[in-house]
């Protein structure tokens, strides 16, 4: 039987040699979140990952993607591996992912609308407090271990003024002396009941979160200290991720807000209004937080 010779004309060629090298090349871009549920996290993340992965597909990227983790470590890992590329979450987990992993925060996200936030640690207008030394054999409350703006934030600022502390199991357990207890009320709204009932001594979180539920109380409340100005979200990348995609990627989320497109998905992904670059004053609060974190791991 005659079988006749293959002719390879240019535009076949082209195929073998150009497009098909590059779809084999192709990858997804991966962008990852910490939630316990990670269905419905998977949803809130989707449409700012199919969005990247559109407009990447001409720098060798085929899809964008969501994964989802339960905890701080299990993303770190996900980061050092090359299985997640972005990371979005407020500065604490962000910073102990940082560290964990070698990432790189580079931009901020407007998450909500709000660009970022104060903390603010306050007591009743009833307490002699007055002052963070006054604090000292005092018990305090946070919201949650992983809460950025209502423990690590806080907490930061009050080490920084050379305040040791020392958790309890609760707020009824005694304080050696020289020392701020402090214990997780897993509520902003419990910490400010405790506060306005005298159940402890001061507590620590936003200042909107605090206007908000102190509500018709907030003339009982007074204000001791107010901390350093940080992002409400912050984004990172993988510490390996080409220079080139990483600009690519700014380029895009910064982008975003300018065309109805983009707004649209901002809009969908908690009402997101923009991408931009982190401050200088915040990038180097970000930087301080990243060495403390460093130095104080488990504290």
């Amino acid at each position: 039987m005659f079988i006749p010779k293959k002719r390879w004309t240019p535009v076949v060629l082209f195929i073998l040699f150009v497009v098909f090298p590059q779809m084999l090349l192709a990858r997804d871009i991966v962008i990852g979140s910490i939630n316990d549920n990670p269905k419905e996290e998977v949803q809130t993340f989707l449409p700012i990952a199919k969005y990247l992965g559109e407009e990447l597909q001409k720098d060798g990227i085929e899809k964008g993607k969501v994964v989802i983790t339960r905890s701080m470590e299990k993303m770190a890992e996900l980061l050092s591996v090359g299985k997640v590329d972005l990371y979005i979450d407020s500065p604490y987990p962000i910073l102990n992912v940082s560290n964990l992993s070698g990432g790189v925060f580079f931009l901020r996200r407007w998450k909500g609308g709000l660009s970022g936030y104060h903390s603010v640690i306050f007591t009743h207008k009833d307490s002699t407090i007055t002052t963070l030394e006054d604090l000292k054999g005092k018990m305090i409350a946070f919201e949650e271990p992983w809460s950025s703006s209502s423990y690590f934030l806080p907490k930061h600022s009050l080490m920084q003024h050379n305040i040791s502390l020392v958790e309890k199991n609760n707020f009824r357990e005694s304080v050696e002396g020289g020392k701020l207890g402090y214990v997780f009320s897993y509520s902003d709204k419990n910490t400010m009941f405790w506060v306005l009932n005298k159940q402890v001594d001061a507590g620590g979180m936003s200042l909107e979160k605090m206007n908000r539920h102190a509500k018709d109380n907030i003339d009982s409340i007074r204000i001791i200290h107010q901390t350093f100005y940080i992002p409400r979200h912050v984004v990172l990348h993988r510490a390996d991720l080409e220079p080139e995609l990483v600009a690519r990627i700014t380029e895009i989320l910064t982008e975003m807000d300018k065309t109805e497109k983009g707004r649209e998905v901002l809009k969908a992904f908690e009402e997101t209004a923009k991408f931009d670059a982190i401050p200088e004053d915040s990038l180097k609060a970000m930087q301080d937080g990243l060495k403390f974190m460093r130095e104080n791991v488990g504290e």
